[in-house]
């Protein structure tokens, strides 16, 4: 999964079920600046990223059983991360979309509620 952040500057990889990465990469200077592995080993494979609108230093992963929040932290060259808490739900996340003022994120599922 793929996705550019709102400013145009990073481009967000996510590595499939091989190696399980996210990789930042500034896209003018054509290096990656930042990287860790995408989930905890208690959950299953991340599947999808998503960009903030407004807040370009943000995204969001979501998959098997995890939703992370995550900041870009160009200075120090890493990636900081916050767990969503979604209590005793466990879903496959599949899909999101965030409204244009970053207050609400959408997120589907593979059973559709």
């Amino acid at each position: 999964s793929l996705c550019f952040c709102s400013n145009e500057q990073y481009l967000v990889s996510l590595g499939g079920k091989d190696c399980g990465s996210i990789i930042v990469w500034d896209i003018e200077q054509n290096i990656a600046i930042c990287g860790t592995i995408a989930t905890k080993e208690t959950t299953g494979d991340a599947l999808n990223v998503c960009a903030l609108r407004q807040r370009w230093t943000v995204f969001v992963s979501g998959g098997d059983q995890n939703l992370r929040v995550w900041h870009i932290d160009r200075d120090r060259k890493r990636l900081e991360v916050q767990d969503v808490a979604v209590g005793k739900l466990r879903r496959e996340f599949t899909g999101m979309c965030i409204t244009e003022d970053d207050e609400i994120l959408y997120v589907g599922t593979m059973s559709g509620d």
